[in-house]
């Protein structure tokens, strides 16, 4: 009985979006966000986070 391996495709945009969802941050609400630009208040103030899938 062979298997053939099922290839899945990783969604990066999800995986940081609930990764971000779940320490707490926020998506950004400025006028040139882009999908991935997130926000999160910390002790320092605000911490803009932009991450990129290269």
């Amino acid at each position: 009985m062979n298997v053939a391996a099922v290839k899945t495709r990783f969604d990066f945009q999800a995986a940081v979006a609930n990764m971000l969802d779940g320490i707490g941050a926020h998506p950004s609400h400025a006028p040139d966000a882009q999908p991935l630009d997130y926000q999160l208040w910390t002790r320092a103030g605000l911490l803009s986070l932009h991450p990129f899938d290269t």
